[in-house]
């Protein structure tokens, strides 16, 4: 997310990048990890905006869920399993490789019972950027529809988004590209995506 942070400072926000434990920790503790970055580096009371890229954006929406929405600003989020994945739930499939998904990776297939579903709708404003260009065949035959080479075009939606767009690009580096940048700028700044006319 290095590229992505000096975009947003050169538009003139105040970044800070969040890394988690993802392979280590549960989202509960993710969460409590979160709280505490934003209590030490965020002035009381100050609405606070997100970038969140494929699994952090729910972080964002489980920190939301968990301490409510006071502080959460506008939210962009990039390619974010809002309903799951199909990769997960093969991958899950084989016993051998459910420990190299971790306590939370393994949580995002697109049952009910995973952790998307049970996140619910959001309740603050949020777009998303899905992608729609694959550079992982493998991954791609599993998911049904227009896929980023690990998420649903469709599975990045979520009840109650604001915006939704959908771009050329594929999921692990969709946040380096100019045009994502550019996209979640203008959502921050306007609270929609820079659509082209029709």
């Amino acid at each position: 997310m290095n590229r992505m942070a000096a975009a947003l400072e050169h538009a003139g926000y105040r970044v800070r990048n969040f890394a988690y434990p993802s392979l280590r920790k549960p989202m509960a503790a993710i969460v409590e990890l979160l709280s505490a970055e934003i209590r030490h580096h965020c002035p009381r009371g100050e609405k606070i905006c997100f970038v969140g890229h494929s699994l952090g954006g729910l972080v964002v929406r489980a920190y939301a869920q968990s301490k409510g929405c006071e502080r959460v600003g506008r939210v962009v989020m990039l390619a974010t399993p809002n309903g799951g994945s199909e990769v997960v739930d093969r991958l899950r499939s084989y016993r051998w490789l459910r420990p190299a998904l971790g306590p939370v990776a393994g949580l995002l297939g697109t049952t009910a019972g995973d952790l998307p579903a049970m996140l619910g709708p959001v309740a603050f404003e949020v777009g998303i950027i899905a992608g729609s260009a694959s550079i992982n065949p493998w991954f791609s035959n599993m998911i049904h529809g227009p896929d980023d080479g690990m998420v649903a075009v469709e599975r990045t939606k979520v009840t109650g988004m604001a915006d939704f767009i959908v771009l050329p690009r594929n999921h692990t580096f969709m946040m380096n590209a100019a045009d994502v940048q550019r996209q979640t700028i203008g959502f921050l700044r306007d609270g929609r995506f820079e659509k082209p006319p029709i």
